[in-house]
């Protein structure tokens, strides 16, 4: 796992030493301190960007999963939340529960539809610290 991600960085970083190899050679080395913002920090700042986006994957993975099986309960059990789920409304309810918002327009209503709403919630604030940590 080590060896992909450093094979990645070396793949990535590459550029952005030679842009600042090459500015230092043609303009000097005060170039890089006279510019507002570097050429070579946008490049870094996309490569942040695609190196991180295992999270907004797991967080995917999270809402669309939990929307799969609200739905799937909703078909087996009509009654168990306020209103029968759509396909759209139970990746709607799952994504208003794990970002704890809760307007209110769907509620669970049986007791397995409880658990799996307080075990949505749970894992959705250990994914927003997970986050918060890494930033």
């Amino acid at each position: 796992m080590w060896f992909i991600l450093r094979a990645i960085f070396f793949v990535f970083m590459l550029p952005i030493t030679m842009l600042r190899m090459s500015l230092i050679l043609h303009f000097g080395p005060k170039i890089l301190w006279s510019l507002p913002i570097n050429f070579y920090e946008i490049w870094q700042i996309l490569f942040l960007a695609l190196s991180y986006y295992y999270i907004i994957e797991a967080g995917l993975i999270l809402i669309f999963s939990f929307a799969a099986v609200f739905y799937s309960l909703s078909r087996l059990h009509p009654n168990t939340f306020s209103s029968k789920l759509t396909i759209l409304d139970s990746i709607y309810f799952s994504f208003i529960t794990i970002a704890t918002v809760g307007y209110g327009d769907i509620n669970p209503v049986s007791n397995t539809a409880k658990v799996l709403v307080i075990l949505e919630i749970l894992l959705g604030l250990l994914y927003m610290l997970f986050i918060v940590n890494i930033f």
